[in-house]
């Protein structure tokens, strides 16, 4: 893959990075945690979510947080959080909510690499995410109960989804500190690493490499699997996206190419053979 970026887009608290079929979105506003004000949760996060799962190019989404922390949640003191009314706040949190909508609805998976604490909102970018990579300074708090609101961002949703209904109501109503180790046992963390944005990419790009037509029908059957019958899994959606996708166009290019990585090699009948160091079959 080439390391020249693409595209790169700079808005007033995210940067946004393509290249090579991986679109990076970058929370930055160092000075507060990366925190975000109510124009970046409300309008921001949202539109670029939606252009980037709109997009041909994009096969992945990894968003992540600059100088080596992830999201301190939402600058509460700012005037679209602390001082409107209770409908231009309603109005304000369906915005905000839009970004979780379009992330679970998405064509392509996406990847949170979270260095350094998520607080609010940014526990609940992170859940939004398909997986999650975090590194061993990985902290995780939700502290809206104990500022008197209750959560948003999706996270009564995604939360007891990925940790329990019993745990995602002690990190709610408790509004404690997660660290990491317990974060990887919960399942909040995919995985944990000491260069989190570093494995997230690697992961961005083996996903990237494969069929996008593979990747989107496997990300929706197991992201939805919780909201279907066993049996319409069993006789719809597997046989069906199953087929769809044997017969693809590209996918004896993704074949030959996992052959190929196994030390296999695929025949001129058709048979599979283990190759020789030459490349003929043995």
């Amino acid at each position: 893959m080439s390391t020249e970026v693409a595209i790169a887009v700079r808005y007033e608290q995210l940067i946004v990075e393509i290249d090579d079929g991986v679109a990076v979105i970058t929370l930055n506003n160092p000075r507060r945690q990366n925190a975000l004000s109510h124009l970046t949760f409300g309008d921001d996060l949202p539109r670029v979510t939606e252009e980037l799962t709109g997009r041909a190019d994009v096969r992945v989404i990894v968003i992540t947080g600059a100088d080596g922390t992830f999201c301190g949640g939402a600058e509460l003191d700012s005037d679209g959080f602390s001082r409107s009314t209770e409908p231009e706040t309603i109005a304000l949190i369906e915005r905000v909510n839009r970004f979780p909508a379009l992330l679970r609805d998405a064509p392509v998976p996406s990847i949170a690499a979270i260095d350094g604490v998520a607080i609010g909102g940014g526990v609940g970018i992170a859940a939004a995410c398909d997986l999650r990579v975090g590194s061993p300074t990985s902290r995780f708090r939700i502290p809206y109960v104990a500022l008197g609101l209750t959560p948003d961002v999706g996270i009564t949703v995604t939360l007891p989804q990925i940790v329990g209904t019993s745990r995602a109501l002690d990190l709610v109503l408790t509004g404690r500190w997660m660290e990491a180790s317990e974060a990887a046992a919960a399942g909040l963390l995919t995985v944990v690493d000491d260069d989190p944005v570093g494995r997230a990419m690697a992961m961005a790009r083996a996903i990237a490499d494969s069929s996008p037509l593979a990747v989107s029908r496997a990300r929706d059957m197991i992201v939805n699997a919780g909201h279907r019958p066993m049996t319409e899994a069993l006789f719809e959606h597997e046989p069906v996206s199953h087929a769809s996708t044997l017969h693809a166009p590209d996918r004896m290019v993704h074949f030959r190419r996992y052959l190929t990585s196994v030390g296999l090699m695929l025949d001129a009948d058709g048979r599979i053979r283990r190759a020789t160091p030459s490349g003929s079959p043995s």
